[in-house]
């Protein structure tokens, strides 16, 4: 049998003339290291476990077309995500993180978050109760926030600032609802807008950030796409949410967001 091993640009090749065909080799087969109910089937050399990243793994069995990890489905023992370079935060990449089960936006409500995101498009924060509702979102790369007790939706924007908000920077965003008065406050620009004959917003359902759930109602939603990218310093009516434990859905880092 010949084998070659290439590190980088640096290849070696060897010959065992007395080794058995390696493409008869069954599953389960281990990447990074092995159970310790098989370890007495490997050299001592191999029996601890590697410590390190692995990434773009595969396998090419009988020169067939190549077979990743993820095509595998598998199994994973005492195994973490590799982090690089990252900051404080919470990373949502098509999901969403419930802050609340039960919020109530009343006649005053303040909400409050920086974001670096990294699409144009995207579910900020979302409560609703039927008809009752209270949405920040990106939209064509703008903030909207949009609001409605039961009657026609009113909205406010930052389409008029002419920011650009998907730059890779983070950017300070707030929401205040004082009775029929909401402000939309991005970077300290203030936009405002009053809502007719709506002084209260009774809701009585979770507190979504990043998404909401397929099972809700989206027709209070304009944003085509889920929202990618972070969120911290996270404030409701003036306290500040610790993230610890948070129910979510989909790809999310709760305590932490890549920088690459």
């Amino acid at each position: 049998m010949v084998g070659t091993l290439t590190v980088d640009d640096s290849s070696f090749s060897g010959t065992n003339g007395t080794a058995k065909d390696i493409n008869r080799i069954l599953a389960p087969q281990y990447v990074g290291g092995i159970l310790q109910q098989s370890i007495k089937y490997v050299p001592l050399s191999s029996q601890v476990s590697f410590v390190g990243c692995i990434k773009d793994f595969s396998i090419t069995p009988n020169k067939k077309t190549p077979v990743t990890l993820a095509d595998q489905s598998p199994q994973r023992v005492g195994v973490s995500a590799c982090r690089g370079p990252s900051e404080q935060g919470v990373f949502i990449h098509d999901g969403y993180v419930i802050l609340d089960q039960n919020v109530n936006v009343g006649k005053n409500f303040v909400a409050a978050f920086q974001m670096k995101p990294r699409v144009t498009e995207g579910v900020l924060l979302s409560v609703r109760t039927g008809d009752k509702f209270l949405v920040v979102e990106m939209t064509e790369g703008d903030v909207y926030v949009r609001a409605s007790n039961s009657q026609e939706p009113f909205e406010t924007s930052t389409n008029l600032l002419g920011k650009i908000l998907c730059d890779g920077q983070w950017h300070s965003v707030k929401v205040e609802k004082i009775r029929h008065v909401i402000d939309l406050t991005v970077d300290g620009v203030v936009t405002s807008v009053k809502l007719k004959n709506a002084k209260s917003i009774r809701t009585d359902d979770p507190l979504y950030i990043g998404g909401i759930p397929d099972t809700e109602p989206g027709d209070h939603i304009n944003s085509a796409k889920a929202f990618v990218g972070c969120l911290r310093d996270i404030t409701i009516n003036g306290d500040l949410i610790a993230m610890d434990g948070k129910e979510s859905s989909g790809k999310i880092s709760l305590n932490f967001c890549p920088l690459d």
